[in-house]
């Protein structure tokens, strides 16, 4: 929880208008006890597995997960008879670890032909082994990939863990252990998700509502923020990486029913529902 004290024009001046914004500050307060997500109990639900030469689906009650047997990557995700993760025309998978991004201005002299040296900029997936096991209320995925840059010998041993419950949340852990020798730094590490297009509307917990990134992220205050997806693009002269919101307790990408998914950080792991 945050405390936000604000600083306003009271009358009008020959540079503002009464109420223009002259200073802000925040404090955080203690933090309170979080409140849990409430799941349907999930003893009485029945998760199905059904395996093909091609892929492994798990369902349930409303919900299916499609998993690509040759690559190991989650290529779909159906909820509620809607559509929130679907293959990327180019990987062929639905979210798949990443560590590029778009350059920036400051990238490009030095940084960006060091790493497109180091190839991370068309690092490739290989599958190592995919073990299903289902346990009471949920099915686990224990997956092992080995992602590298072509002819290059170095890269990520990355472990990925999907726990997939009755009531159709999805919990994503990772480990990533490096191999050979990696470059100095990376351009990010994360995740590229392949949501459905009609989630075009964001909510968010963390600085905004403008971008905030290391440089910048003082001008930015904490707290509950919406945009559209074109309103997150900052259309720089120079198109550039642009919309990174540190700090982000949590997002949502909702479509015009008000229907979505939710992601958020915790310590056991990547969250995400659809609600």
């Amino acid at each position: 929880m945050w405390l936000t004290v604000v600083f306003k024009l009271k009358n009008v001046e020959s540079w503002a208008d009464s109420g223009h914004e002259v200073a802000w500050m925040q404090t955080q307060l203690e933090n309170l006890t979080a409140l849990s997500i409430l799941d349907v109990p999930s003893s009485s639900i029945h998760i199905q597995i059904h395996s093909s030469k091609l892929e492994h689906n798990i369902s349930g009650h409303s919900f299916s997960f499609n998993f690509d047997r040759a690559q190991g990557q989650l290529t779909e995700w159906i909820s509620q008879g809607q559509v929130v993760f679907t293959k990327d025309p180019v990987t062929g998978s639905a979210l798949t670890p990443s560590f590029w991004r778009a350059p920036t201005d400051n990238d490009m002299t030095s940084e960006l032909p060091y790493w497109k040296r180091f190839g991370l900029d068309a690092m490739t997936s290989q599958l190592r082994s995919l073990e299903i096991s289902s346990e009471q209320g949920c099915v686990r995925l224990n997956i092992h990939t080995y992602l590298s840059a072509p002819i290059l010998a170095w890269g990520f041993n990355a472990k990925m863990i999907y726990t997939i419950t009755a009531s159709g949340g999805l919990t994503i852990k990772i480990h990533l252990t490096p191999v050979g020798s990696m470059p100095k730094n990376l351009p990010r590490i994360g995740l590229n998700v392949r949501l459905h297009e009609s989630f075009d509307n964001a909510s968010w917990l963390g600085l905004g509502p403008g971008e905030a990134y290391p440089d910048k992220r003082s001008s930015q205050k904490h707290g509950w923020y919406t945009a559209t997806t074109e309103e997150l693009y900052t259309p720089y002269e120079v198109p550039q990486e642009n919309g990174n919101r540190m700090e982000t307790r949590w997002v949502e990408m909702l479509n015009r029913q008000g229907k979505g998914v939710r992601a958020r950080m915790s310590t056991n792991g990547q969250q995400v529902r659809f609600n």
